[in-house]
């Protein structure tokens, strides 16, 4: 929704400052000249993430989110970060919505044995 809006409220110029539009899209300043993020978006958050690997000198993560939730949007930011400097994402897991409490174990158990990093990316929301 925040792309459409953009368009509109660029075309009209009045500034916007929308609390959770975080979509890629709107990185063009050249089209969203009114845009003022108050939250990064989640290209910055996987530049973050990729920062940290480098500095720690990680090259395999594995991470777990859940399944058509908004977390998918960062974990593709994620994702993107690492092939640009090639970190492999040995495993992506989208869980269900609705998980127990030992199904949430066995999935950090299979995320641990699959990444060389102490760092994992898990968010269920």
């Amino acid at each position: 929704m925040c792309g459409p809006t953009g368009y509109y409220i660029a075309h009209k110029n009045i500034p916007m400052l929308p609390m959770v539009c975080t979509d890629t899209e709107l990185q063009d300043k050249n089209v969203f000249s009114t845009l003022i993020r108050l939250v990064s978006t989640y290209g910055k958050m996987g530049r973050a993430f990729r920062q940290i690997f480098q500095f720690y000198g990680w090259n395999r993560m594995a991470m777990m989110t859940r399944e058509g939730g908004t977390c998918d949007c960062g974990a593709n930011g994620i994702r993107q970060a690492f092939r640009d400097a090639n970190i492999t994402i040995a495993e992506w897991i989208k869980a269900p919505a609705s998980v127990t409490n030992r199904e949430i174990e066995e999935y950090l158990l299979r995320m641990r044995s699959r990444a060389s990093s102490k760092f994992s990316y898990c968010i269920i929301k």
